[in-house]
């Protein structure tokens, strides 16, 4: 089941990932540069950090080797990452993986230019981040000015 990408930082995130599993330099870039708990879905958060684990173990990584790596935790019984859906799963890599090969193919193959586009999408995902803060933080004071 394809979710629609709903908000700005989710596209980001989208986008971020497919750079990712695109190529495995990009994902080893973004890992020190962006700390998982800043983005706002949770299954890009898990496949972000499944594709993190993945890349420290220097795995390929696509959606052969991601379900594998998945299937060999769990048969470990690892509960990580029990609550994503299989099917979930493999569709968004799927998606993530047309999306990456288009965008590396419509930069003439030249994946070190992947790594300004990846930068802007951290810096926006961070930004996002920031500010939907910065809005609770303001909602907070006028639901409760004394505090």
């Amino acid at each position: 089941m394809i979710h629609n990408i709903a908000t700005d930082s989710e596209q980001y995130e989208f986008h971020l990932l497919s750079c990712m599993i695109t190529d495995k330099e990009v994902a080893k870039y973004v890992q020190p540069k962006l700390d998982p708990a800043l983005i706002a879905n949770a299954l890009y958060r898990d496949l972000y950090k499944i594709i993190g684990e993945m890349t420290t173990y220097n795995y390929a990584i696509n959606r052969t080797t991601i379900s594998s790596y998945l299937n060999d935790r769990k048969s470990k019984g690892d509960q990580s990452y029990s609550n994503l859906k299989y099917q979930d799963i493999i569709t968004f890599i799927q998606v993530m993986e047309l999306e990456g090969r288009q965008k590396f193919v419509h930069l003439s193959s030249d994946k070190h230019q992947l790594f300004p586009i990846v930068d802007q999408y951290i810096n926006a995902i961070k930004n996002d981040y920031i500010k939907g803060r910065l809005e609770s933080l303001h909602q907070d004071i006028q639901d409760d000015p004394e505090s």
